[in-house]
């Protein structure tokens, strides 16, 4: 008969006892080893590794991990150069914003203005120069007009699902971006019941022979030029050898904006731009040269949250199915980590492929019973979490290992 040993004293003889906990123990090193090797392994040479039987892992050198396991549509964590964590941004004093969900974005830098993911494919656009009214007007004009009207940055977003504003007068509306050359042009708006604080920017051009007159409202505080449910607008461009000028009118006889050049030969030219943001739609008498209504093809402007709780003080990176040979008793999950105090990284499991996660929030390199599964297709869930919004988990990688079946 085996003698009583204290529990954790694994340095046995034949016959002695051991204890549940100096068996957990003795699994937990070695799934740890193994799980940690499977990673070390997909590290020094990826394509070279295959996920299969009892062992499988990533090594996050891209955002979708060099054996391509994770599940980039449903994790919300941050992909940021070799590992995902969670966005610690200091927003202090950002009252306006945009936030756009899309799966991708471009780098912005026009307008004073900055892009910054929040979440995974969750994308805030702010600016950093201003009252909140200029920081308001320079991010509309960068994503529906950019620097001249040609090169407005909603283009270069791809698949957008949703565009929130932090501006509670924005909600519900549209955007429109017009350009016309010489000529009157009246657009009548459909929506003359809900469209209070109609905002509009212009940029209007006057050119006589060498005397240039611009004036250029795009990004600036037109607060003040906002109207409450106008029945129509009108761009007027006159343009001669004498004089040129350009006209921005909201409900026809109020004036907003205008340039005039005088002279005495060619060339002369006049034509305006506008940004215009309403309820309804504009129809106009005369097609402008450019008529863009954005939301022919986006959403709507809906109402953002604070920051804070879009970006939230948790992200997950989720994998699809890594192993589906084996219908495991007891997994290990190793990871390869960065965890600062007031951090943490749990891990969720599935034996669907991630359809269903059944256990959850369980601890890194410690043995998961997964007794009940029926499935093999193991995929995992990792929860990176913080309380302090200025520090985050950093997540490099993983291994896996069954270590009973």
């Amino acid at each position: 008969m085996g003698k009583i040993a204290d529990a954790g004293d694994l340095n046995k003889v034949d016959g002695d006892i051991f204890y549940a906990a100096d068996v957990t123990a003795i699994l937990s090193s070695i799934g740890t080893n193994s799980a940690q090797q499977s990673y070390e392994q997909v590290k020094i040479g990826g394509t070279n590794w295959g996920n299969l039987d009892y062992l499988g892992a990533d090594n996050f050198t891209d955002i979708n991990g060099v054996k391509n396991t994770v599940d980039t549509t449903n994790s919300t964590a941050v992909y940021n150069s070799g590992y995902y964590n969670l966005d610690t941004t200091d927003f202090s004093g950002i009252n306006e914003y945009i936030i756009i969900e899309a799966l991708t974005v471009p780098t912005i830098s026009i307008n004073n203005c900055l892009i910054k993911e929040i979440k995974n494919h969750k994308w805030i656009i702010y600016c950093t120069v201003g009252s909140d009214a200029v920081q308001r007007a320079q991010i509309i004009k960068t994503l529906f007009y950019g620097t001249d009207g040609t090169d407005a940055e909603i283009n270069n977003f791809n698949s957008i699902t949703s565009i929130k504003t932090s501006h509670s007068n924005d909600v519900g509306k549209g955007v429109y971006y017009i350009r016309a050359t010489a000529g009157a042009f009246t657009g009548t708006f459909s929506d003359t019941t809900n469209n209070t604080n109609c905002s509009s920017w212009s940029y209007c051009y006057a050119l006589v022979e060498t005397s240039l007159v611009i004036s250029d409202e795009t990004g600036m505080d037109k607060t003040g030029d906002e109207q409450d449910n106008p029945v129509n607008c009108k761009i007027l461009n006159d343009q001669s050898t004498t004089n040129s000028d350009s006209y921005w009118y909201m409900d026809a006889l109020n004036l907003l904006n205008q340039a005039g050049a005088v002279g005495l030969l060619s060339p002369y030219e006049a034509k305006t731009r506008v940004i215009i943001l309403c309820e309804g739609t504009i129809s106009w008498d005369t097609a402008p040269a450019t008529n863009t209504y954005f939301m022919d093809t986006l959403p709507f402007f809906t109402q953002a949250d604070t920051i804070s709780i879009e970006r939230g003080t948790d992200g997950t990176v989720k994998t699809n199915t890594i192993i589906n040979d084996k219908v495991p008793k007891s997994i290990l999950v190793y990871g390869r980590d960065a965890i600062p105090t007031n951090t943490d990284i749990k891990v969720d499991v599935s034996d669907d492929g991630g359809a269903t996660f059944p256990i959850t929030n369980k601890a890194l390199n410690f043995p998961i019973n997964t007794s009940t599964f029926t499935g093999t297709d193991l995929s995992l869930k990792f929860n990176l979490s913080t309380t302090d919004p200025t520090i985050t988990p950093k997540l490099y990688g993983y291994g896996v290992s069954i270590i009973d079946e």
